[in-house]
């Protein structure tokens, strides 16, 4: 299937900084990183893949919306 270039233009479009291709030190980072935010707030990661353009990350969050926790996350 080729890949729909106005949708990717639209998204690039909507994104508030550049993109950035992680590494893997800093997908190693980024794992740390959501590590410790969620020892801090005492949530229970459940799952985290850090990829080189997004990350997937299942926690358990207690009473804290989900704006709340992707704002920690930010």
């Amino acid at each position: 299937r080729e890949p729909n270039q106005q949708l990717h233009d639209y998204s690039v479009k909507l994104l508030k900084s550049p993109s950035v291709d992680l590494d893997a030190k800093r997908r190693e980072l980024v794992e740390l990183a959501i590590r410790e935010v969620c020892d801090y707030r005492n949530w229970l990661l459940r799952a985290v893949n850090v990829r080189t353009n997004h990350v997937h990350s299942v926690v358990s969050i207690g009473d804290y919306s989900s704006s709340q926790a992707l704002n920690s996350f930010k």
